[in-house]
């Protein structure tokens, strides 16, 4: 915790070639959106093929589990943009 301020400060300033962290600081530190659910199924994908391959998987869920959420990290920030 100590050295929070110091991160915030390195995630904030945009690097070369990279976009900014922006608005979503906070995913860094833990704080995402809360879930009306208790037991989301969790995605996790690193690279932007992992992310386009889970896309058939991701959809089979939604159609056969339509009451459960469903949370998709990224680990890289072209996986999120995909």
């Amino acid at each position: 915790m100590l050295f929070s301020p110091f991160l915030l400060t390195i995630l904030l300033k945009k690097k070369t070639g990279k976009p900014s962290v922006g608005k979503r600081w906070k995913e860094y530190f833990g704080f995402t959106p809360k879930m009306d659910t208790n037991a989301p199924f969790w995605i996790h994908t690193v690279s932007v093929g992992e992310t386009i391959a889970a896309i058939p998987l991701i959809k089979a869920l939604k159609r056969k589990y339509l009451q459960n959420h469903l949370a998709h990290h990224h680990y890289y920030y072209r996986g999120r943009a995909s």
